[in-house]
């Protein structure tokens, strides 16, 4: 029983190692890829007060460059009581090789400390939406901000630190990106902000040096496009055979050959060429007798038949039960010759 359970394994893996090879060679060839485009262009933008008093919206007050609020080269999100007052561009290029699939990317931002404008960084409600327009980069512009398509958006997840982190998704950035041009993503407070909250995120940007705060950093994975089967070697077609000119007329190939040949001078002279050629002399071939190299006994062909049923007999033997009754029977009669 034993060893036919044994054999049925074997046969059972010898069966699925072909399909396991076929499978980790899928798994190769549909391997992830990973790339880390950085940001190119960056610029954070001042939205102006949209109203002072309930008698007329515009500024109150020559409002100060934001510039002069916050550290150079760094990046803004944020309201004051509720109230939009910085918004941040980004622009990367995927770069990724012709025919691949995108199948996620990440963008992850690390938060800068209070020194650098961040106020409850943790109570941020920062969304993700596509810049449809291009932006200009810079610090703290002042002014109204390039259009935005917030139906194609992503959440910004905080992580603690340190340092603290947002991450965005942008898997939904790059399917559009196939159809429209791409202008970069922009970062703002989301429209689920409650009324008199007030936070503030400030970033590194890409160009900054000297800090403990790294810039935003990108990456993105995907499958590269499937390798083309390589193309069946084309054997070199025969060259044809030389012309033969007979005559002044061009016959080509055997043929011409063929025709090339003078003909009889009389009539019985092909009874005369026919009669100098040797005679070959060819034995009855016996019936059942095997021709070519190693195959000249007919009892070749009977071989592969005895080996299977010398196998089938030995498998059957081995899967047959012993009889231990024999054994026992024996054992006196094998005890008397010793003695």
């Amino acid at each position: 029983m034993r060893r036919s359970t044994l054999l049925v394994a074997v046969i059972a893996a010898m069966a699925l190692f072909p399909m396991w090879t076929v499978r980790s060679a899928h798994a190769a060839v549909t391997s992830t890829a990973v790339a880390s485009p950085a940001v190119t262009e960056d610029g954070w933008y001042a939205p102006p007060p949209t109203c002072a008093l309930p008698s007329g919206c515009g500024p109150v007050s020559p409002t100060p460059s934001p510039v002069d609020r916050y550290p150079a080269h760094t990046l803004h999100v944020g309201v004051t009581g509720g109230i939009e007052d910085a918004r941040t561009y980004l622009k990367f290029d995927p770069a990724l090789p012709d025919g691949a699939t995108p199948t996620k990317s990440t963008l992850t931002m690390p938060i800068a400390p209070s020194g650098d404008g961040s106020v409850q960084p943790e109570t941020a409600m920062v969304v993700a939406c596509l810049a449809t327009a291009p932006f200009s980069p810079g610090e703290g512009t002042v002014g109204a901000p390039p259009a935005v398509d917030c139906n194609t958006s992503g959440p910004a997840e905080y992580a603690a630190g340190p340092p603290a982190t947002l991450t965005v998704d942008l898997s939904p950035f790059l399917v559009r990106w196939k159809d429209t041009a791409n202008n970069g993503i922009v970062l703002l407070p989301s429209p689920r902000t409650a009324p008199g909250t007030t936070w503030h995120v400030a970033f590194s940007a890409h160009d900054r040096a000297g800090s403990d705060v790294p810039p935003a950093s990108i990456e993105v994975r995907y499958d590269p496009a499937p390798t083309a089967p390589a193309s069946a070697a084309t054997e070199p077609e025969p060259e044809p055979a030389p012309d033969v000119v007979t005559g002044g007329s061009r016959i080509g190939g055997l043929l011409g050959s063929a025709l090339v040949a003078p003909p009889p001078s009389s009539a019985a002279a092909p009874i005369v060429d026919e009669s100098k050629v040797p005679r070959v002399v060819r034995r009855p071939r016996l019936v059942g007798q095997v021709g070519g190299p190693g195959f000249a006994y007919p009892v070749v062909f009977a071989a592969p038949l005895l080996l299977l049923m010398l196998g089938a007999y030995f498998g059957w033997a081995l899967t047959q039960p012993v009889d231990v009754s024999v054994q026992m029977r024996s054992a006196p009669a094998m005890e008397s010759v010793s003695s």
